[in-house]
């Protein structure tokens, strides 16, 4: 019999919960903890990203707001969000590939 997997909470990226609110934000990222194997398997499986831990999640959080070539106060991600896969009523960040992103 297979082992089942035992869910522990992990990180992801969703589009900035003050998008709404604030338009200089559409294009930004934040942390969101996941802590059940459906939504895991989910972002895993349309190419979101998960992390270990809050710390690597954070780092990546910056990384993404603020690639190569943005100045400025505002964020600007090279991925997508989507709008049809919600976590926590927030759309989940797509990383572009990396060719997508390079000569920007």
């Amino acid at each position: 019999m297979p082992e089942r997997r035992k869910a522990t909470t992990k990180y992801t990226l969703v589009q900035h919960s003050g998008s709404t609110s604030h338009a200089e934000f559409r294009h930004a990222v934040e942390v969101l903890s996941v802590s059940t194997l459906t939504e895991q398997d989910k972002i895993e499986k349309v190419g979101g990203l998960l992390f270990e831990s809050w710390e690597e999640a954070d780092n990546r959080e910056y990384e993404e707001n603020y690639p190569p070539g943005v100045t400025g106060l505002y964020p600007r991600v090279p991925g997508t969000f989507r709008t049809d896969l919600k976590i926590d009523g927030f759309n989940l960040y797509i990383p572009a590939a990396k060719n997508d992103t390079e000569g920007q």
